[in-house]
Protein backbone atom coordinates (compact mmCIF):
# COMPACT_ATOMS: atom_id res chain seq x y z
CA UNK A 1 0.00 0.00 0.00
CA UNK A 2 1.21 3.76 -0.95
CA UNK A 3 1.39 6.30 1.86
CA UNK A 4 -0.48 9.29 0.52
CA UNK A 5 0.64 12.93 1.20
CA UNK A 6 -1.83 15.27 3.62
CA UNK A 7 -4.54 17.26 1.07
CA UNK A 8 -3.33 20.97 0.65
CA UNK A 9 -5.97 23.50 1.10
CA UNK A 10 -6.13 23.73 -2.61
CA UNK A 11 -6.58 20.66 -3.12
CA UNK A 12 -9.08 19.84 -0.65
CA UNK A 13 -10.75 23.47 -2.18
CA UNK A 14 -10.58 21.46 -5.80
CA UNK A 15 -11.66 18.63 -3.96
CA UNK A 16 -15.29 20.51 -2.34
CA UNK A 17 -16.18 21.65 -5.66
CA UNK A 18 -15.37 18.80 -8.39
CA UNK A 19 -17.69 16.67 -5.52
CA UNK A 20 -20.61 19.75 -5.83
CA UNK A 21 -20.31 19.35 -9.35
CA UNK A 22 -20.77 15.70 -9.49
CA UNK A 23 -23.36 16.08 -6.95
CA UNK A 24 -25.26 18.52 -9.54
CA UNK A 25 -24.47 16.42 -12.56
CA UNK A 26 -26.01 13.34 -10.85
CA UNK A 27 -29.62 15.28 -9.24
CA UNK A 28 -30.09 17.57 -12.08
CA UNK A 29 -28.79 16.29 -15.52
CA UNK A 30 -29.24 12.40 -15.37
CA UNK A 31 -32.26 12.20 -14.01
CA UNK A 32 -33.42 14.42 -17.11
CA UNK A 33 -32.24 11.56 -19.37
CA UNK A 34 -34.79 8.74 -19.76
CA UNK A 35 -33.75 5.79 -18.20
CA UNK A 36 -33.85 2.75 -21.25
CA UNK A 37 -30.61 4.78 -22.75
CA UNK A 38 -28.87 6.25 -19.17
CA UNK A 39 -26.90 3.38 -19.06
CA UNK A 40 -24.71 3.98 -22.42
CA UNK A 41 -24.24 7.32 -21.13
CA UNK A 42 -21.24 7.42 -18.41
CA UNK A 43 -21.19 11.02 -18.20
CA UNK A 44 -17.82 12.24 -16.22
CA UNK A 45 -16.90 15.50 -14.82
CA UNK A 46 -13.45 17.14 -14.86
CA UNK A 47 -12.25 18.92 -12.20
CA UNK A 48 -11.67 23.01 -12.46
CA UNK A 49 -14.69 22.87 -15.07
CA UNK A 50 -17.45 25.74 -14.52
CA UNK A 51 -20.62 23.91 -15.65
CA UNK A 52 -22.63 26.20 -17.41
CA UNK A 53 -26.45 25.66 -17.59
CA UNK A 54 -27.32 26.07 -21.38
CA UNK A 55 -24.14 23.65 -22.31
CA UNK A 56 -25.50 21.37 -19.53
CA UNK A 57 -29.28 21.59 -21.36
CA UNK A 58 -27.57 21.06 -24.68
CA UNK A 59 -26.04 17.90 -24.01
CA UNK A 60 -29.50 16.71 -22.30
CA UNK A 61 -31.07 17.63 -25.81
CA UNK A 62 -28.73 16.31 -27.60
CA UNK A 63 -28.56 12.73 -25.97
CA UNK A 64 -32.11 13.14 -25.97
CA UNK A 65 -32.51 13.41 -30.06
CA UNK A 66 -29.90 10.74 -30.32
CA UNK A 67 -31.69 8.05 -28.05
CA UNK A 68 -35.02 8.82 -30.03
CA UNK A 69 -33.83 8.16 -33.13
CA UNK A 70 -31.10 5.72 -32.91
CA UNK A 71 -30.94 2.23 -31.56
CA UNK A 72 -28.05 2.66 -29.16
CA UNK A 73 -25.97 -0.74 -28.22
CA UNK A 74 -22.98 0.27 -26.65
CA UNK A 75 -21.95 2.39 -23.53
CA UNK A 76 -19.34 6.07 -24.35
CA UNK A 77 -17.94 7.86 -21.70
CA UNK A 78 -17.96 11.14 -21.97
CA UNK A 79 -16.33 13.66 -20.48
CA UNK A 80 -17.40 17.00 -19.78
CA UNK A 81 -14.51 19.78 -19.13
CA UNK A 82 -12.19 22.35 -20.36
CA UNK A 83 -9.24 21.51 -22.54
CA UNK A 84 -7.03 19.89 -21.30
CA UNK A 85 -9.44 17.64 -19.87
CA UNK A 86 -7.99 16.37 -16.74
CA UNK A 87 -9.69 13.79 -14.27
CA UNK A 88 -9.17 11.45 -11.57
CA UNK A 89 -8.17 7.49 -12.02
CA UNK A 90 -9.19 6.26 -8.88
CA UNK A 91 -7.30 5.16 -6.28
CA UNK A 92 -3.58 5.95 -8.19
CA UNK A 93 -3.48 9.31 -10.09
CA UNK A 94 -4.93 11.55 -12.46
CA UNK A 95 -4.84 11.38 -16.45
CA UNK A 96 -4.70 14.50 -18.62
CA UNK A 97 -5.90 14.91 -22.42
CA UNK A 98 -5.26 18.16 -24.52
CA UNK A 99 -7.16 18.33 -27.54
CA UNK A 100 -6.25 20.83 -30.83
CA UNK A 101 -7.49 24.51 -29.48
CA UNK A 102 -10.06 24.58 -32.35
CA UNK A 103 -11.93 21.78 -31.45
CA UNK A 104 -15.33 22.10 -29.17
CA UNK A 105 -15.45 18.27 -28.45
CA UNK A 106 -13.56 15.44 -29.66
CA UNK A 107 -14.40 11.07 -30.06
CA UNK A 108 -11.42 8.77 -29.70
CA UNK A 109 -11.51 5.30 -30.31
CA UNK A 110 -15.49 5.05 -30.92
CA UNK A 111 -16.17 4.97 -26.99
CA UNK A 112 -14.52 8.54 -25.43
CA UNK A 113 -16.15 11.55 -26.05
CA UNK A 114 -14.79 15.20 -24.60
CA UNK A 115 -16.87 17.99 -24.78
CA UNK A 116 -15.25 21.30 -24.06
CA UNK A 117 -17.43 23.31 -22.20
CA UNK A 118 -15.43 26.48 -22.44
CA UNK A 119 -16.03 26.67 -26.52
CA UNK A 120 -19.06 25.08 -26.26
CA UNK A 121 -20.85 27.31 -24.25
CA UNK A 122 -19.40 30.16 -26.27
CA UNK A 123 -21.79 29.01 -29.43
CA UNK A 124 -25.35 28.73 -30.06
CA UNK A 125 -27.13 26.47 -28.45
CA UNK A 126 -28.17 24.37 -31.75
CA UNK A 127 -24.26 24.87 -32.85
CA UNK A 128 -23.93 23.18 -29.55
CA UNK A 129 -26.60 20.30 -29.78
CA UNK A 130 -25.08 19.65 -32.90
CA UNK A 131 -21.41 19.54 -32.17
CA UNK A 132 -22.45 17.30 -29.41
CA UNK A 133 -24.48 14.77 -31.85
CA UNK A 134 -21.55 15.21 -34.33
CA UNK A 135 -19.44 13.53 -31.40
CA UNK A 136 -22.23 10.79 -30.44
CA UNK A 137 -22.45 10.01 -34.35
CA UNK A 138 -18.91 9.26 -34.32
CA UNK A 139 -18.68 7.56 -31.11
CA UNK A 140 -21.77 5.75 -31.09
CA UNK A 141 -21.94 4.57 -34.97
CA UNK A 142 -18.14 4.35 -35.60
CA UNK A 143 -18.42 6.83 -38.43
CA UNK A 144 -14.92 8.41 -38.44
CA UNK A 145 -15.43 10.81 -41.57
CA UNK A 146 -16.66 14.36 -41.04
CA UNK A 147 -18.64 14.96 -43.95
CA UNK A 148 -20.91 11.54 -43.43
CA UNK A 149 -21.38 13.00 -40.07
CA UNK A 150 -22.04 15.80 -40.66
CA UNK A 151 -25.28 15.07 -42.91
CA UNK A 152 -26.02 12.65 -40.11
CA UNK A 153 -26.16 15.28 -37.83
CA UNK A 154 -27.97 17.02 -40.02
CA UNK A 155 -30.81 14.43 -40.44
CA UNK A 156 -30.94 13.92 -36.88
CA UNK A 157 -31.48 17.64 -35.77
CA UNK A 158 -32.96 19.83 -39.00
CA UNK A 159 -32.17 23.16 -36.62
CA UNK A 160 -28.88 22.80 -38.51
CA UNK A 161 -27.60 22.51 -42.00
CA UNK A 162 -23.68 22.89 -42.74
CA UNK A 163 -21.94 25.76 -44.39
CA UNK A 164 -19.69 25.86 -47.08
CA UNK A 165 -17.02 26.08 -44.11
CA UNK A 166 -18.14 22.91 -43.13
CA UNK A 167 -19.70 24.69 -39.86
CA UNK A 168 -22.69 23.96 -38.47
CA UNK A 169 -25.14 27.15 -38.87
CA UNK A 170 -28.66 27.73 -37.46
CA UNK A 171 -31.30 27.24 -40.23
CA UNK A 172 -33.44 29.87 -40.96
CA UNK A 173 -36.95 29.83 -39.27
CA UNK A 174 -38.29 29.67 -43.03
CA UNK A 175 -36.39 26.56 -44.24
CA UNK A 176 -37.22 24.57 -41.20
Amino acid sequence: MTAKRPMSAKEYDEMQRTEKSVDFISRNVLPRIPEDIRPFFCIKYCRGTKLGQQTLDALVEAILIFGKQVDISKKCTVFIGNSPFRFNIEPCGSFTYEQKPEFMASAIEYNIIFLDFHILSSVSSEVCIASILEEFVHAFLNIPGHPLANHIVCLLYPAVTINDRGEYQVCSRHTL
